[in-house]
């Protein structure tokens, strides 16, 4: 099995509408070992993305549990077997070997 971890980063304003703190929402789930690395995270992505009658069943109970949560976007981290990706404009960039 694959181990996925979605890491939501979100800015939580101040009052003053300038100052903000980022604030992270974890969501974790596992696919077949068949997917590792970006296709992984393009996986995981489609899963918090597509409208769930265009997901496999397996994904659209995996897509069920995370609604309560945003999709990943620009900014946020998807962890693969503790090796992070950085969600860019298009694609993927690992980040470390480590699962922080």
């Amino acid at each position: 099995m694959t181990n996925i971890r979605i890491i939501l980063n979100n800015k939580v304003y101040e009052e003053n509408q300038r100052d903000y703190q980022i604030v992270t929402q974890e969501f974790e789930f596992n696919l077949p070992a068949k997917y590792d690395g970006e296709d992984a995270c393009e996986a995981a992505f489609a899963i918090t993305n597509a409208p769930e009658d265009a997901l496999s069943e397996e994904w659209a109970a995996i897509a069920r549990e995370y609604r309560p949560l945003r999709s990943v976007s620009i900014g946020d981290a998807v962890v693969v077997n503790g090796v992070k990706y950085f969600c860019m404009n298009v694609g993927w960039r690992p980040l470390t070997k480590s699962s922080d």
